[in-house]
């Protein structure tokens, strides 16, 4: 068990952009949409995250990192997906910037500081999210695939 820990930021809505309209046309997201310098979508289910296929064209012209798109769950506490077309990921099998973000979300609408969370990307990935003052802590199985040293 690996884990690491994180600065937390808001997450404000800071633009208009319609996820609606802009991202897959308007059928699969009836909750909020929220900006930093990620989209963050709240979709209404489980399986409207699993069975996501986006518009990679039209995604790559939203002007921002990336795209979370996250819902609660039956078995965990919430589940995600994260996309950047834009960076040349299409879809990040499991992303612990986005639950640095999520887990500030969650916080809010739970009312709890611990989750347990899953990114239902194809590899997939099991996480607990813990929010702790400004901090967020993310833990899991990991696989180290590359080491190395910074030279200055």
């Amino acid at each position: 068990m690996k884990e690491q820990g994180y600065t937390s930021w808001q997450t404000e809505a800071r633009c208009g952009i319609s996820a609606r309209r802009d991202l897959h046309g308007g059928d699969w997201v009836t909750g909020n949409t929220t900006v930093t310098t990620t989209l963050l979508i709240e979709a209404e289910s489980e399986e409207v995250v699993k069975d996501i296929a986006p518009d990679f064209t039209k995604l790559m012209k939203v002007p921002m990192r990336g795209v979370i798109v996250t819902a609660k769950s039956k078995e965990y506490d919430f589940v995600s997906r994260f996309f950047a077309p834009e960076i040349g990921l299409f879809e990040d099998p499991v992303t612990g910037s986005a639950h640095c973000c999520l887990g500030p979300f969650w916080r809010k609408r739970l009312g709890k500081e611990k989750f347990n969370a899953y990114q239902l990307s194809e590899r997939g990935g099991r996480l607990k999210v813990q929010v702790a003052g400004e901090r967020v802590l993310i833990s899991g199985k990991a696989v180290t695939i590359i080491e190395g040293n910074l030279l200055y």
